[in-house]
């Protein structure tokens, strides 16, 4: 557990980084981050493979078409919710996505305060959400 919690890190170091950077998700990062998820769902599996999928559809068709008509989104953002759902499922990805929003949210309030971000700004969603998904791995299931 310890082998792969550390190869979890830094998977989604390099990606936070990189959207930090570049403000783009690359597939190549995601593809790694894919094969952590397939190889964990048999060592530590915990729903049905059906389940795995069925959380990973639910994150990401609601955020899909919310961008399709609104906009604001990123693709690679879109991606990383998918499997963050496909990872842990829909109810524990549904949780890891609300901590990765509500520390979004947070961090844009202090920045509109602090007058450092403007209102149509746009900011980096994938290290939110990475945070969000490495806590909810180190949660243990309940």
């Amino acid at each position: 557990m310890l082998i792969s919690t550390f190869i979890l890190f830094l998977i989604l170091l390099k990606i936070s980084c990189t959207d930090l950077l570049e403000k783009k998700i690359y597939n190549k990062d995601l593809i790694l981050l894919i094969v952590f998820v397939l190889v964990s769902l048999f060592v530590f599996p915990r729903y049905t493979i059906l389940q795995h999928f069925i959380g990973g559809i639910l994150l990401f068709v609601p955020l899909f078409l919310l961008t399709l008509f609104f906009g604001g989104i990123g693709g690679g953002d879109l991606k990383l919710c998918a499997l963050m759902g496909f990872l842990f499922g829909f109810d524990r990805g549904f949780i890891a996505f609300a901590i990765s929003m509500f520390l979004a949210g947070f961090f844009c309030l202090i920045q509109l305060a602090l007058k450092q971000l403007q209102r149509d700004e746009v900011i980096c969603l994938g290290p939110f959400l990475c945070i969000g998904l490495f806590v909810m791995w180190l949660v243990p299931f309940f």
